[in-house]
């Protein structure tokens, strides 16, 4: 496995990833990374971006993409996010469309670096316009837990401030009908590694 060519990073930069329009139908997920300057008092071009927030699963990286042209391997979770995104034309549709994804985003084989870039991922994660959560996917249970996040955000309305009310009493999960969701989310939702992070409030709650 080739190292990738990483230019150096500055203190006060990070990097981002887009899909690359040209290639949106290859069936390799086709990426481009750029440097960014964090927002100061000489610089207030801050682009928009998401940051994502994962779990590396198993660790392996033997998933190969295209990062600038060059081939750079993932795992396999994060693979599977990044095919979903680029299918969801809600978010590849939009060419300004730019993900913080930690793994490619900070050279994992920099101690240097990952040394600076971890101790601002809080700032990473609070300068991101919104944050996308993956939980991975289960083809077999797919159907079962879009149906369940159709059913909370319908129960779970957003507030003006952008914020998310608490389900307090949310005593709709415990009425017949709505039995099968109850199973799937207390059975596969919320059993998934996710929820098992140390850094999920962090990641979640600074947006």
């Amino acid at each position: 496995m080739s190292r990738f060519p990483y230019k150096p990073l500055g203190p006060d930069a990070i990097r981002l990833v887009a899909f690359d329009d040209q290639e949106k139908t290859s069936p390799t997920i086709h990426l481009k990374l750029l440097h960014i300057l964090r927002p100061s008092t000489t610089n207030s071009n801050w682009p928009p971006y998401h940051a994502l927030s994962w779990t590396w699963g198993q660790g392996k990286r033997d998933r190969r993409v295209l990062l600038d042209g060059l081939p750079f391997y993932i795992t396999e979770n994060l693979h599977g996010a990044l095919h979903h995104l680029r299918a969801d034309a809600s978010f590849s549709s939009a060419s300004s469309f730019l993900l913080w994804i930690d793994l490619i985003c900070i050279n994992q084989l920099d101690d240097d670096e990952k040394s600076v870039q971890v101790v601002r991922m809080r700032e990473t994660y609070k300068d991101a316009c919104k944050v996308i959560v993956w939980l991975g996917d289960d083809p077999e249970r797919r159907k079962a837990t879009g149906e369940v996040a159709s059913f909370l955000s319908e129960h779970i309305p957003p507030i003006p401030d952008g914020a998310m009310y608490a389900a307090q009493e949310p005593t709709y999960l415990l009425e017949p009908q709505n039995a099968a969701v109850l199973r799937t989310l207390c059975r596969d939702i919320l059993r998934r590694p996710w929820w098992w992070r140390m850094w999920v409030i962090q990641e979640v709650a600074l947006a």
